[in-house]
């Protein structure tokens, strides 16, 4: 129902196929190199711009599909070949080398790549024995441990976030558990827009406890288990001073950047930092 996401520029060049489903709107020809041209410089602008910004957690890449999820369904023949879609994934690799990036599906060579994936469909078909179901796929490109050094992510499909953690969602084939799915997709984070917004008010009551406990299980659970202080070599107003910290992940996921352990002395405000600690790939 909205107009071409096709760029002003090129709205009246490149073609694009009509449809009716999911409220109407059109396809452009991924085919047509001089959308291929914008896309790929889009993506590299994107980089230059946002890549390592403090404020953006992971980067989705869209762009290619509908709703930039990576398809055309039912038209699949529209879709991008399998060149561009290369091209897509390597641009986008290319531009971002420290925010980490995510793919909608794990397509060309994206399973070799460190890149990581999400299901925005979650809790329903994400686990199962259905090919097509999310994890499924990931199982199928051997990608179902990339969780260890990548992102998992996603948004919980939005026709059950209003009936999610509630007494009357119904377990099926198609609609899963969402705590036993976030334990088997190893989740960092998921988009959940009902839980804010539903009735103008957002979850409350046990619906927001449950929803709480499946964000709490979500990602990295860093723990300080001991600390040990040893001091020595007292000479007149000094002090060695020897730490030992011992840290543990009981999260189902890493944290995706780089760790630094700090100490700040409380009198004088000094800090130290510890880079040397080390960020398990898995829970430990």
């Amino acid at each position: 129902g909205l107009e071409s996401g096709v760029p002003m520029p090129l709205r009246d060049q490149v073609f694009c196929s009509p449809y009716e489903e999911y409220g109407g709107g059109c396809s452009p020809d991924y085919q047509d190199q001089r959308l291929q041209s914008l896309i790929l410089d889009f993506i590299a602008q994107l980089g230059l711009m946002y890549d390592g910004d403090h404020r953006i957690g992971f980067i989705q890449m869209g762009v290619l599909g509908f709703w930039g999820e990576w398809h055309t369904y039912p038209h699949n023949d529209w879709f991008a070949d399998g060149l561009f879609q290369h091209a897509v994934i390597s641009a986008f690799d290319n531009a971002f080398s420290i925010t980490p990036i995510q793919l909608r599906v794990p397509v060309q060579d994206s399973p070799q790549r460190n890149i990581g994936f999400h299901d925005d469909s979650f809790a329903y078909s994400t686990t199962g024995d259905i090919p097509w179901f999310f994890w499924p796929k990931i199982l199928t490109a051997m990608a179902d441990s990339r969780w260890e050094t990548a992102p998992m992510g996603g948004e919980i499909y939005p026709a059950l976030q209003s009936t999610l953690f509630t007494d009357t969602y119904q377990l099926d084939t198609f609609s899963q558990d969402p705590l036993s799915a976030i334990q088997t997709t190893h989740m960092t984070y998921l988009l959940n827009y009902q839980a804010f917004n539903l009735d103008g008010v957002g979850y409350i009551g046990n619906q927001r406890l449950l929803a709480e406990q499946a964000a709490l299980a979500m990602g990295y659970e860093y723990t300080i288990d001991q600390v040990i202080i040893e001091a020595s070599a007292l000479a007149g107003e000094t002090v060695d001073l020897a730490f030992s910290v011992s840290l543990r992940n009981s999260g189902i996921a890493p944290f995706y950047y780089p760790l630094t352990l700090q100490l700040r002395a409380v009198s004088t405000g000094h800090l130290w930092s510890f880079t040397q600690f080390i960020n398990e790939a898995s829970p430990s």
